[in-house]
């Protein structure tokens, strides 16, 4: 039987966040105001979990609440962790996904 080592990623704070970190979102949070609505009347906040799938990223510069991070394909994304919860994925995980996520060099022709 094949052993393979299991990790789990963690919820990261924004202040935790670190260049060279790997991470992806974990959830996407919604403000919506009640259709009834009075002068006290506050947002509701809803969390949910993001359509698509959850690439590693890997974070390039913070200067909060905005992180860029580099996705698999080499283009950049801008998060805004006040609407996008993020988690810590384990190196080891991230790396080998982000290997087998990069687009395959396309391959010279013989003359």
């Amino acid at each position: 039987m094949n052993k393979k080592k299991i990790s789990l990623c963690s919820s990261l704070d924004a202040e935790d966040i670190r260049c060279g970190t790997y991470v992806a979102v974990l959830h996407i949070i919604e403000q919506y105001m009640p259709f009834c609505m009075d002068e006290r009347t506050k947002p509701i906040s809803v969390r949910m979990v993001p359509e698509d799938e959850a690439h590693p990223l890997k974070v390039l510069e913070v200067c909060l609440p905005f992180v860029t991070a580099q996705k698999p394909d080499g283009s950049l994304i801008t998060l805004d962790v006040r609407r996008q919860e993020l988690a810590r994925l384990d190196d080891g995980y991230a790396r080998r996904l982000v290997k087998r996520l990069r687009a395959p060099k396309p391959k010279k022709r013989a003359p």
